[in-house]
């Protein structure tokens, strides 16, 4: 190489160009980066995009990463697909439905293959119960789902979430920030039952306030349904031993129409713990206060 091409190869250097007279690849962002909150990012985000084959995903997640993201990618119950980000904070929850935290669709059909595979089981006569959250989904799926579930026991539900604690219902709701509270409410779906529904409270429950349980009893009687109610004086969030002993004759008598045994004597711990506070002259419900105020 001669002099002369020395002295052009180092003023092609310092001008930072590369053969033919080109620059230099030069890394520019609003081009080129595709990840969250870029301007390019939220470009493509405005269209969809395929992120996998229907044929490859089954029931194990998989792991995939597109436009900068880590995503998961799944089936559930019901053989739909679903994608959350592998550390969504609402993973595993409900955005914005949480009357469908349960996911009582996915119950059904269970329950219904079940039935078609074992002649023992009998899909005609379906009950369920549950105490708190699950009370509340007991009464959901009497009033939403009434020709599936025929007995239901509903046991100090938080049947409204706006009266129930601000860091359960609404942590649920996702945002943007909207009124689902009615879609939520049990009461909005009253007019709906057919079955036989047994609600179960303690009128000294702090934790979920019999105000909701009441609203909900309330709605029921507006729309001039049959229902059954069973309140205990001095249980808080709980269920004594007598209360378990009619959960179970409810379900004797309604779902396997039969004769419960009369008068079955049933004690729970909370029974004989308040037995012993009794003999002992302790008002355990003004001992409970007085820490309260602690």
């Amino acid at each position: 190489m001669s002099s002369v091409d020395d002295a052009k190869s180092e003023a092609v250097q310092a001008m930072g160009a590369t053969g033919y007279g080109r620059r230099p690849q030069r890394h520019n962002p609003t081009l080129v980066e595709t990840g969250p909150r870029t301007p390019g990012g939220e470009y493509v985000r405005r269209y969809w995009h395929p992120v996998a084959l229907a044929s490859e995903v089954g029931p194990r997640p998989m792991n995939l990463k597109i436009l900068g993201e880590d995503l998961v990618i799944f089936r559930d119950g019901s053989g739909r697909p679903g994608l959350l980000h592998r550390r969504c904070a609402h993973r595993g929850s409900s955005l914005f439905y949480v009357e469908t935290a349960s996911n009582l669709d996915d119950h059904i059909a269970g329950i219904r293959q079940l039935s078609a595979a074992d002649p023992a089981s009998d899909a005609s006569r379906v009950g369920i119960i549950g105490f708190s959250a699950g009370g509340y989904m007991t009464a959901s799926a009497m009033l939403r789902y009434p020709d599936f579930f025929k007995v239901g026991v509903a046991a100090s539900g938080n049947h409204d979430q706006r009266l129930f604690w601000n860091t359960w219902g609404e942590r649920y709701e996702g945002y943007p920030v909207g009124d689902y509270y009615k879609q939520q409410a049990n009461e909005t779906y009253a007019a709906n039952l057919k079955g036989k529904l047994l609600l179960v409270h303690g009128l000294l429950d702090i934790g979920v306030h019999p105000a909701a349980m009441f609203q909900l009893e309330q709605a029921l009687i507006d729309h001039n349904q049959d229902f059954d109610l069973l309140l205990f004086p001095r249980s808080h969030h709980d269920i004594p031993g007598y209360g378990t002993r009619r959960v179970w004759d409810y379900f004797v008598s309604n779902l396997a129409e039969a004769r419960a045994p009369h008068e079955f004597l049933l004690k729970s711990n909370l029974d004989y713990e308040l037995e012993q506070f009794d003999a002992m002259g302790i008002d355990l419900h003004i001992e409970k206060k007085d820490e309260a105020k602690k």
